[in-house]
Formats: structure tokens, C-alpha cells, sequence
């Protein structure tokens, strides 16, 4: 069983938020620090 990480980033405007950004930032977590982590994502 994996553990979990919540990986969330915080914007005052819905409208800055870019999901491709934040999908690439989760893929660096990924692969060089959470490697044995299931990610779940939030903006909030």
C-alpha cells in the first residue's frame, strides 16, 4: 500500500490557476522525492 501526499496550491483567483502547470510541478515531485507516494491534487 502506498502512502498519500496531498500536493495543493493556493490562488486568489480561480482564473490564474493553470492545471498544466501544476500537473508538471506533481511530475518533478514525483519522480525525484515522492516517488513511493500516491498524489492527489487540489487547488484552492
Amino acid at each position: 500500500m502506498k502512502s498519500q501526499a496531498v500536493v495543493a496550491e493556493v490562488k486568489r483567483q480561480k482564473k490564474n490557476f493553470k492545471p498544466e502547470l501544476l500537473e508538471s510541478k506533481v511530475e518533478h515531485l514525483k519522480h525525484k522525492l515522492l516517488s513511493k507516494y500516491q498524489i492527489e491534487m487540489i487547488c484552492l
